[in-house]
């Protein structure tokens, strides 16, 4: 059995992480003597393979002399490129087939050893979840003392803000009480 260099590499199709492999690499292990770009497209059309669900066509700029050429690169899926092995109905295309087949099994291997990282709980848990962190929030924005009397180490740090010259948002920023407090303190002691 052939060695197969072929690299298979995580794309996203449909915001998904699958296995892709190189169109073009698949074209040179095959040993196919039509053109790539003549083979794929025709391959694409003939066997009706959809763009972003069995592959997804990528333009690269590339020099060639003095000019720069596009070039399609084809990134497709192991299931694309294990049918499009069969196609060819050669030694190497059934090689091939079987060495997709096989980096398959390992990849299905490889994601049932890891741990599973989601956790599923139903609508209703979600809701009350969400529901009891936005009452969270809401305490969290609101300080502590909102109803509290001001102490006098607290009026005077308001009005030390005020002279130096601090709007009224920005005292009630620092001072974390309301705007209303903030006011009267000034009003009363400017008014003195």
């Amino acid at each position: 059995m052939t060695t197969f260099q072929i690299s298979t590499f995580t794309g996203s199709i449909q915001n998904q992480p699958i296995q892709l492999i190189n169109a073009r690499e698949l074209h040179e292990v095959l040993q196919i003597s039509t053109r790539f770009d003549t083979w794929i497209q025709r391959r694409i059309f003939e066997y009706n393979f959809a763009p972003n669900l069995d592959f997804i066509e990528r333009s690269i700029l590339g020099n060639r002399g003095f000019f720069k050429a596009e070039t399609k690169e084809y990134h497709i899926t192991l299931d694309m490129a294990k049918e499009l092995c069969m196609l060819e109905r050669s030694e190497l295309g059934q090689q091939a087939r079987r060495y997709f087949i096989q980096k398959e099994k390992e990849a299905n291997a490889l994601k049932q050893a890891l741990p599973q990282t989601t956790v599923e709980i139903s609508t209703d848990k979600y809701i009350e979840l969400l529901e009891t962190q936005n009452q969270l929030l809401k305490q969290a924005m609101k300080p502590q003392q909102y109803k509290l009397r001001l102490s006098t180490e607290e009026k005077s740090h308001i009005l030390r803000l005020h002279q130096q010259g601090l709007s009224t948002s920005q005292i009630v920023q620092q001072s974390g009480r309301s705007e209303s407090a903030v006011r009267t303190v000034i009003r009363e002691n400017t008014a003195e």
